[in-house]
């Protein structure tokens, strides 16, 4: 994906000021890995998103991913949601990490509870992920 024409368009679409902009990561993709979603995560949130998705793969039968697991070492879990639990790229103890962090994301900022303060720490800080990790 092109970021950079993502983020134009996004950014186009912003200054319009009267859209709300809610946008989506997952968790689990093929070859993504903790490094890469800290680096999407960081990108997207530049973008200042009025809400944030944190996603996790499902694998659904029948669908391309489900054909494809084997060769990405992508587990999930057998029942629904069918969420992924393991890729060969992210360990269990990553994605599960992952779940709590989108958990303390979703609270404190998606919730807007705290959107005063969240901006003015976000507006002096880059490394979005790793604020939030601590």
């Amino acid at each position: 994906m092109n970021f950079d024409k993502v983020k134009s368009n996004i950014d186009k679409i912003l200054e319009q000021g009267n859209i709300h902009c809610h946008l989506d990561l997952i968790v689990g993709l093929p070859e993504e890995d903790i490094n890469s979603f800290r680096k999407s995560f960081n990108e997207v949130m530049s973008i200042k998103p009025d809400e944030l998705q944190i996603g996790f793969l499902k694998v659904l039968k029948g669908s391309p991913i489900y054909y494809d697991k084997d060769k990405y070492g992508i587990k999930y879990c057998g029942y629904p949601p069918y969420q992924v639990v393991k890729t060969s790229c992210l360990s269990s103890t990553e994605i599960n990490w992952l779940l709590k962090f989108e958990e303390v994301f979703e609270t404190f900022y998606n919730s807007h509870i705290f959107e005063r303060t969240i901006t003015y720490v976000f507006s002096y800080i880059y490394d979005y992920y790793n604020f939030l990790k601590s």
